[in-house]
């Protein structure tokens, strides 16, 4: 009896929980890492002739999917999205000519967080927070 009513109580909770489709304006803009943290440690992005901006981009069509760029690319095809986690089915990394050591040490430690094994699903949790920038002329 007890199993059964588990069995229906997982029932009830799993109807009742929908996933939310993510917000679309992931998808109307290009968005840019201001800054990288790593088991607790800043990782300071360089600034050298190799890039000027850490860039990220959420495509909606034809197949979602993610795209960030350091001096390479690492993107991949999303399996899943909600408006709190992404799921992909593993990425692949882009090689452009990029010359500074700097910008090797970066990708390292930045492209290491997407980039684990190219075989397995990989969730990501994100939140959206609105900040306000103002320009004084």
């Amino acid at each position: 009896m007890i199993k059964i009513i588990i069995l229906l109580a997982t029932f009830l909770m799993s109807s009742v929980m929908c996933a939310q489709d993510p917000d679309p304006a992931l998808f109307e803009d290009t968005w840019y890492s201001t800054e990288l943290t790593v088991d607790g440690s800043n990782v300071e992005i360089p600034s050298n002739t190799d890039f000027v901006n850490v860039t990220l981009d959420f495509i909606e069509t034809p197949t979602m999917g993610l795209n960030t760029r350091v001096c390479n690319d690492i993107g991949s095809q999303i399996t899943e999205f909600t408006d709190t986690f992404v799921d992909t089915n593993g990425f692949s990394i882009f090689t452009y000519d990029c010359f500074e050591p700097s910008t090797f040490d970066f990708e390292s430690s930045y492209f290491q967080g997407f980039y684990r094994d190219a075989n397995l699903i990989e969730t990501f949790t994100y939140t959206l927070e609105t900040v306000l920038i103002v320009i004084l002329r």
